[in-house]
């Protein structure tokens, strides 16, 4: 008479098939939590973007308490989200309108702590030191431009406000080298007429009394731009 072959333990009495079956058990057991987390990210992330539509939606009919107020709501409920990363740009803005520009400056620096890298992350870099140049903090800015090699798609953004930060603390010769930079590496097709004229504003360096009778304008220009245009 045949003896079935088994693998077994005999000491503890399980089949190699009873192994097999818990082992298939515990993989449905991971993947089952596996999907019940990825529904619930996606859950997450809907209850985020509708939010956030919601701060956008009360910005734009100017209701700007209810803006803020769903706006610090979603930065506390979803921290490390993308949206929280556009709110805190928003945010920014409202602070920088009221005036409160340190509320604006802990936005911003927010923003960029999150560590969702794309656009937004280089906005609120170039933004936070647009807006510590324009309180007369030209180092602090600087280090934020400097402190990371920008993607090339952002570099023009980065060269312009370096340039424009150089112009503020009357170093011409860095201000040429970063605008010239900025123009060289500005997308193709893309206008960029307002950053061509403060090249041409600063004129050539070997053309000493152009640049001096220019300079004043430039300067002028560089600081309504930082507080109109691309502040916060």
């Amino acid at each position: 008479m045949k003896k079935d072959i088994r693998f077994s333990d005999s000491s503890h009495g399980f089949s190699y098939g009873k192994w097999v079956a818990l082992g298939i058990i515990a993989l449905l057991g991971v993947v089952g939590g596996w999907q019940y987390l990825e529904h619930r990210s996606s859950l997450k992330t809907e209850e985020a973007s509708n939010l956030y539509e919601s701060v956008l939606d009360a910005y734009r009919k100017k209701q700007i308490s209810k803006a803020s107020e769903k706006g610090t709501e979603l930065m506390q409920t979803y921290q490390q989200s993308p949206y929280a990363q556009l709110t805190a740009l928003l945010l920014a803005r409202i602070a920088f309108d009221q005036e409160k520009l340190d509320v604006a400056t802990d936005y911003l620096q927010q923003a960029i702590q999150i560590g969702e890298k794309g656009p937004v992350l280089h906005i609120a870099r170039v933004r936070l030191a647009k807006l510590l140049a324009s309180q007369n903090k030209a180092a602090e800015a600087l280090e934020i431009l400097t402190a990371v090699n920008p993607p090339k798609e952002y570099l023009a953004f980065y060269e312009e406000a370096k340039g424009d930060v150089y112009v503020m603390q009357k170093d011409l010769e860095k201000a040429r080298v970063a605008y010239k930079t900025a123009v060289k590496a500005a997308p193709e097709g893309v206008p960029i007429p307002w950053l061509q004229l403060k090249q041409n504003d600063l004129g050539d360096s070997n053309n000493s009394s152009n640049s001096n009778s220019n300079n004043s304008n430039l300067s002028t220009n560089v600081n309504n731009q930082s507080n109109n245009q691309e502040t916060p």
